[in-house]
């Protein structure tokens, strides 16, 4: 769950507002699209994914930052106003004084319909994982 929420939080600050959804439709599907990959050589699932995490872990240590701000390359100045400026007049900023609090945030029903996405999608992709390879 904690890769859940630091790769939302990583887009929130990466991905214009207009483009948002569809950058996070697109990091979802390839979260489910790679849970699939191996399966067509299922005794080799292990070292697949070893080998991809590998991968995966050192491109990410040398392309990815937390914000465009800290970025010092492969991002143009021009690239990193649009995100900033785009990201700053989308949303108004919450004062202080509005009274947010995290039990509000809790008892919402939009947190509550995300919360009920996020554990259906998992159970399903356990029962996909878990039942497939029976047939194999």
């Amino acid at each position: 769950i904690a890769g859940f929420v630091a790769i939302h939080a990583i887009l929130s600050n990466w991905s214009p507002p207009a483009e948002r959804t569809l950058i996070v439709s697109i990091v979802a599907a390839a979260q489910y699209f790679v849970s699939f990959v191996p399966w067509g050589f299922y005794t080799a699932v292990d070292l697949f994914d070893g080998i991809v995490l590998v991968v995966w872990t050192v491109l990410w240590i040398v392309t990815i930052d937390d914000a465009p701000q800290q970025k010092k390359r492969l991002i143009s100045a021009h690239e990193k106003t649009y995100i900033k400026t785009s990201i700053e007049n989308y949303w108004p900023r919450p004062s202080h004084n509005q009274g947010l609090s995290i039990w509000r945030i809790l008892i919402s029903k939009e947190f509550f319909s995300v919360l009920f996405v996020h554990i259906t999608m998992n159970w399903m992709n356990v029962l996909v994982n878990f039942t497939n390879p029976h047939h194999m």
